[in-house]
């Protein structure tokens, strides 16, 4: 990590899925940072499975909430401390296609609030109205 300014970690579910890297899904930490966003997963995946991001280069920070009927809320239900909402970060379309890094964070304990209170402390692109989270979301605005 890069960012030399106090880190506050959110731990949880970490998703990131890019178009010029291998992506990765599970149990590991977010840490913020002014300059950026590090997401890496739990040991031993640690070393293979990070991805730092730098603040200028994310386009969309939003909260997102699971659809009622989702394997997510379904272990969210069962499993206290595991929070069915979360945080997507988006980095602006490129190319033909207008592909974008996709980055997501469900912080155990219900910290959602606190990391999208964060983030827009720290000056991220914040949009606060919660959108549903789903696997495919076709074209984006």
């Amino acid at each position: 990590m890069t960012d030399e300014t106090e880190l506050v970690e959110f731990v949880g579910g970490v998703g990131v899925k890019g178009w010029g890297f291998t992506g990765f899904r599970g149990h590991g930490a977010v840490s913020v940072g002014r300059e950026g966003i590090e997401f890496v997963l739990n040991q031993p995946f640690d070393r293979i499975a990070h991805k730092y991001v730098k603040r200028a280069d994310l386009a969309d920070v939003y909260p997102i909430q699971a659809r009622r009927l989702s394997l997510l809320s379904l272990v969210a239900a069962i499993v206290p401390h595991i929070s069915n909402t979360g945080v997507r970060f988006l980095t602006p379309p490129v190319g033909m296609f207008a592909d974008r890094d996709v980055y997501t964070c469900f912080p155990d304990n219900g910290e959602q609030s606190k990391l999208i209170d964060l983030l827009d402390e720290l000056g991220y692109p914040v949009d606060r109205k919660v959108k549903t989270y789903r696997l495919y979301w076709g074209s984006e605005t």
